[in-house]
């Protein structure tokens, strides 16, 4: 295109606000680049490729341009045939008024020639300006003598093309027949001189004809070339090059003007197909459909083949949607995508090889499920791949439901207080299925877990028994016969002594050796009633001590006693005991009011009796958790009971390293080492416990910790004020260091226990009395979760900081206002100290 038809598509696109002047600038400056590179690219095609303008309307820019192309071609072709007065003023109005009706849409020759005011080759001749005068008639003068006269005599040309040549005339006198053979030579001279010239003009007619037919065959050959190579290009897919080829033909006398239209109309076809398709190959597929849609209105031949293009773009995103939600997680809408793509029969040897593979791939994720331990998602793959493809996969299934309840059976025998011989009755049952499984090793060593289990119950019934009944001895005689009469007896011996030592002064030397062995044995009883005494007091005040969670006080006392009284058992118990005890207040036993009477709560403030317990005065802080981590704590299998190693691997921080989620590399960050830890599961808080040699609370236990013997409504009392508690900054808010809010503190001296972080307890998910349970959180491993969190919303906080608020979530959440206290239970051992020495004199 030369550069004034793309000034003149500027124009057309500026005016018709289509786009800026800016966006035509910078196109023509990318157009010179590649005219200096050696490309030539059209104005259209650029602002096209830019984006700055659509196919549809760079068609109706090109469509306005050649008809104002049409306009100033008919102003120049009827202002030379008016000059040379070919056609008359009313033709050519006329012919302008047929034409602007029509959108000046064809050549105004073309209208000329259409209503017979022109011929072909009087087109071609003001086209060319090769207009030929028309003959006028010649003026010739004779003389007779004096008398001359003027005829009209047409030319030598005229004359001799219609044979008019005059014969001789009679003479009548000499000068008369002078004059007429003068007359008659000089006809005769014009006639040699008229075939002279009519036999050079039948010559230079011939040579000019030859010329043309000459020309007309180079043409022609010409064109024929040049009409080949554009198809050669055009089948190649160089449809660029191959339009220019065709703009470089001469004229289509060879060539069918229609045929030559044709393939213009192909090469552009193919041309914007093609781009569409290639858009339909990166999977732009919205742009790709657009681009058909506009092909199908601007080539309505090529209809069924635009048709089925749209259905490849529909039939490709299909299958790359159901790629898509494959590697999402969402088999069976990848499924059911696939099988939609199958029905369309555009590829089904595809189709097929790919829901042969998708099936494939889903019963190999299931498996993998299967070895890893998730049990759940196997079979709901399983029952997938039977719905959706009718295969047969019962023997997986099967596999699958037998592991996973040697799994539960195995969760149930590791936890505390199982019924080990039902669980013994229910393993046998299972026995032979395991070990065609491959599961031998591990039947064996839970087998031998519950022989071991079955013994130390049966052992440690009977060392209860043999206890209560050698604790009832000892009462009886130390305490009720020695301790309540100790004074007496000291009384007693002290008399006897007196005596004895009177005695001794006056008898004789063998039976003062026999007194005085007396004596020392007296002053040994003496020695060791009021060894006894004291060690009773100690123990009372160390008793005492424990249960006002005095802790460190307890243990000053406790080391005394040891050097005292060395391995004494009562003390060594005790000593062991308060190791555990750092920072933790005791809960002592009894009942207290439990639940609440709010909507969705139906548990309405009953009493419940447990037994006495020592649980953390903080939560457990990043600081505290972080010797967890450092002793390899997430490596040790036996903090992690009934669980696949590869499974507590999992729980890593922000580097990929073993810890809580919102740790880097390793540890906490500097200024939180205060702060409670969070972004901890469930399991993982099950492990630090274990390691301390300590539980997670029971929600019974962490209830009446928070609300003490009386069920306060909440840990400081029954009425919420504002800011008792970090709770209530979703947006800006972050965990405080333990024990900052000295209001959130319960009647106990448990802090935290509303706000801060949420805290995970023991239980499993359960449903209060009268409350129907959630069914989607009894199929999977939910923990219950007590207290609220710092981002809770200040509209929430006077509900969810209450004491018998509950929530649940599943064991595996690591979230960023969750983190857990512990619990020691008293063993039965030191109960009965607490009960010997706690009881008043």
């Amino acid at each position: 295109m030369s550069s004034q038809e793309d000034i003149l598509f500027a124009k057309i696109a500026i005016k018709n606000n289509l786009v800026k002047q800016e966006q035509i600038e910078k196109c023509l400056e990318v157009q010179k680049k590649l005219q200096k590179a050696g490309k030539e690219k059209k104005l259209s095609e650029i602002l096209q490729e830019i984006g700055f303008l659509k196919p549809d309307q760079v068609e109706k820019i090109e469509a306005a341009q050649q008809r104002s192309k049409n306009i100033q071609e008919s102003q120049s072709f009827l202002q030379k045939a008016l000059e040379n007065k070919i056609i008359s003023k009313e033709v050519s109005d006329q012919c302008l008024q047929v034409a602007k009706q029509e959108g000046f849409r064809r050549p105004i020759q073309e209208i000329l020639v259409e209503h017979g005011y022109l011929s072909s080759s009087q087109v071609l001749q003001i086209q060319g300006n090769s207009l030929e005068v028309v003959p006028r008639e010649e003026n010739t003068s004779s003389s007779v003598g004096e008398k001359s006269k003027t005829t009209a005599r047409p030319s030598i040309k005229v004359r001799a093309k219609e044979g008019r040549f005059p014969t001789l005339p009679a003479v009548s006198s000499p000068s008369s027949a002078r004059e007429e053979a003068f007359e008659m030579a000089s006809y005769i001279k014009i006639r040699r001189r008229r075939e002279k010239f009519l036999y050079a003009f039948l010559v230079f007619i011939m040579i000019f004809i030859l010329g043309a037919f000459s020309g007309l065959g180079y043409l022609a050959y010409h064109n024929d070339s040049v009409f080949d190579r554009a198809s050669e290009l055009f089948a190649s897919g160089d449809y660029g090059k191959a339009l220019e080829y065709l703009q470089k033909m001469q004229g289509t006398f060879w060539v069918g003007k229609k045929k030559v239209e044709n393939l213009k109309k192909e090469i552009l076809f193919s041309k914007e197909f093609s781009e569409a398709y290639r858009l339909l190959k990166e999977g732009k597929y919205s742009l790709a459909r657009e681009r058909f849609l506009g092909l199908k209105e601007k080539f309505p031949s090529q209809k069924e083949r635009i048709q089925n293009a749209i259905l490849r773009v529909h039939f490709e995103e299909l299958i790359r949607q159901s790629d898509l939600s494959f590697q999402e997680g969402d088999f069976k809408r990848s499924i059911l995508l696939l099988k939609k793509a199958h029905k369309m029969n555009i590829e089904p040897s595809l189709t097929e090889k790919s829901l042969r593979e998708l099936s494939q791939n889903i019963m190999d994720r299931a498996r993998f499920y299967i070895k890893r331990g998730s049990y759940p998602q196997a079979l709901a793959l399983l029952e997938l791949l039977r719905e959706q493809f009718s295969l047969n996969v019962m023997e997986d299934m099967e596999k699958a439901k037998l592991l996973q309840k040697f799994e539960q059976l195995l969760q149930k025998a590791y936890a505390p207080g199982a019924d080990y011989a039902l669980i013994w009755d229910r393993l046998r049952g299972m026995e032979e299925a395991l070990f065609s499984q491959g599961r031998q090793k591990e039947v064996e060593e839970l087998k031998k877990f519950l022989r071991r289990k079955v013994q130390s119950l049966r052992y440690e019934k009977a060392l209860s028994v043999y206890e209560s009944y050698l604790q009832s001895y000892r009462e009886a005689r130390e305490r009720e016969a020695v301790v309540a009469q100790a004074r007496t007896l000291l009384r007693k011996l002290a008399s006897v002594k007196r005596v004895l030592q009177e005695v001794k002064e006056i008898s004789s030397t063998s039976l003062q050796m026999e007194i005085e062995t007396k004596i020392q044995k007296l002053a040994r009883i003496r020695s060791e009633i009021l060894k006894l005494l004291k060690r009773d007091r100690d123990l009372r005040e160390v008793v005492h001590l424990l249960k006002q969670s005095k802790i460190k006080s307890a243990r000053q006392v406790l080391s005394r006693l040891r050097l005292s009284y060395g391995q004494m058992r009562e003390v060594q118990i005790l000593w062991s005991f308060s190791k555990k005890l750092s920072n933790m207040i005791y809960i002592p036993p009894g009942a207290f009011v439990r639940g609440s009477s709010k909507k969705g709560e139906r548990w309405p403030g009953q009493k419940q009796n447990i037994r006495g317990f020592y649980i953390d005065k903080y939560e457990v802080t990043n600081q505290e958790f972080k010797v967890f981590v450092d002793q390899e704590g997430y490596k040790t299998p036996k903090y992690w009971p009934g669980m696949d190693p590869r499974f507590f691997a999992y729980f890593r921080d922000q580097e990929g390293k073993l810890g809580p989620g919102h740790w880097r590399g390793g540890t906490f960050p500097a200024e939180k080492g205060k702060h409670p830890v969070v972004f901890v599961s469930w399991y993982e808080a099950r492990a630090f416990a274990i390691f301390r040699g300590k539980r997670l609370p029971t929600e019974a236990q962490w209830e009446k910790a928070a609300r003490g013997v009386q069920g306060n409504r909440y840990p400081w009392g029954n009425t919420f004020s504002k800011g008792p508690c970090n709770m209530g900054s979703p947006l800006y808010g972050d965990t405080k260091p333990v024990g900052s809010y000295p209001k959130d503190r319960s009647p106990y001296g448990v802090f935290d226990m509303a706000g801060n972080v949420k805290e995970w307890v023991r239980d499993r998910y359960y449903a209060y009395p009268q409350q129907r349970p959630v069914e989607r959180y009894l199929k999977g491993d939910y923990r219950m979760v007590k207290g609220g969190g710092w981002n809770t919303p200040k509209s929430k906080a006077p509900h969810v900081a209450r004491g018998a608020y509950r929530s649940v979530l599943e064991a595996t959440q690591r979230l960023n206002n969750l983190g857990f206290r512990c619990v020691v239970e008293i063993p039965g051992e030191v109960e009965m100290l607490f009960q010997r020495y706690g009881r008043k004199n």
